[in-house]
């Protein structure tokens, strides 16, 4: 029972992220900023040839921002290269009208304090359980005596 609670527990943890999406105004998104926008049906309708599929959310970074909308890089797939992953993305323009919603990427201390606590106490938990039992049993018999054990290094004989 107990390593199952630790894999449930190393199984939610990566589900603990430490970002969090906070709603925000348009006007007070800058360029660089990493956004979640949520489109209106039509501005999915227009992107899904750009981006491959209609999903209403888009998450990426804000490259420039004018009266006219928002210019994002979006990513769209992945692409491995040996052991490499790289992330391709796609610039896509979303103008004013098509843009529902918008949220901003923040750090959130408080997931990130908690993932690291609960991290350090599973691993206090079980690094207890496995090395506080017996370590290993008892030797068999007595040790020899010290005697025995010792080894010359030098020996000189007289006649």
């Amino acid at each position: 029972m107990f390593v199952r609670w630790i894999g449930a527990l190393g199984l939610a943890l990566p589900l603990a992220a430490c970002f969090s999406y906070v709603p925000a105004e348009l006007e007070s998104i800058a360029p660089g900023e990493m956004v979640r926008a949520r489109v209106s049906p039509q501005g999915a309708a227009r992107l899904e040839e750009a981006l491959g599929d209609d999903n209403r959310l888009l998450e990426g970074e804000v490259l420039e921002k004018d009266d006219g909308g928002l210019l994002l890089s979006v990513p769209v797939s992945t692409r491995q290269w040996g052991f490499q992953m790289e992330t391709l993305k796609q610039n896509v323009r979303v103008s004013q009208g098509e843009i529902v919603e918008v949220e901003r990427k923040r750090f959130d201390r408080l997931k990130t304090w908690g993932s690291v606590g609960v991290s350090t106490a599973a691993v206090t938990v079980l690094a207890w359980r496995v090395l506080g039992g017996k370590s290993g049993g008892e030797t068999a018999g007595k040790p020899p005596p010290v005697e025995d054990v010792l080894i010359p290094l030098l020996s000189i004989r007289f006649p």
